[in-house]
């Protein structure tokens, strides 16, 4: 593949866990530059990929490759919550959860104020 597909999205993320290095494939003469950079606003980070003289190459930004993975393993959470029945497991929003919590405080803020 000449393209950061779902296939070597889920390559590299077996031989990261598994192996502890980013070599996805003994057959072929596949590099990989992991890049490192900060968390932008907007959460697009660029990856590139190039192929030729029978070699591949891709260039992924790390974050993106995490937001990927994590992006991929909660909708397959979701969409098969009966897979995970055998334990108690569930994924938590921190973020979600903070805002709610704020929210919560400012609204007994509020009546608070109200009441004065």
């Amino acid at each position: 593949m000449p393209y950061l597909s779902g296939e070597v999205v889920y390559s590299l993320r077996c031989s990261l866990l598994h192996q502890g290095n980013p070599n996805i494939d003994g057959k072929h003469n596949i590099n990989f530059s992991l890049v490192i950079e900060k968390k932008n606003e907007f959460d697009m980070y660029v990856d590139a990929s190039s192929c030729g003289n029978n070699e591949r190459t891709y260039r992924v930004s790390i974050r993106r490759l995490c937001c990927i993975l994590c992006w991929t393993v909660e909708e397959y959470y979701k969409n098969n919550r009966n897979k995970f029945d055998f334990f108690n497991y569930k994924i938590v929003d921190i973020d979600a959860e903070r805002k709610m919590i704020d929210d919560a405080y400012k609204r007994i803020d509020e009546l608070f104020k109200g009441n004065k």
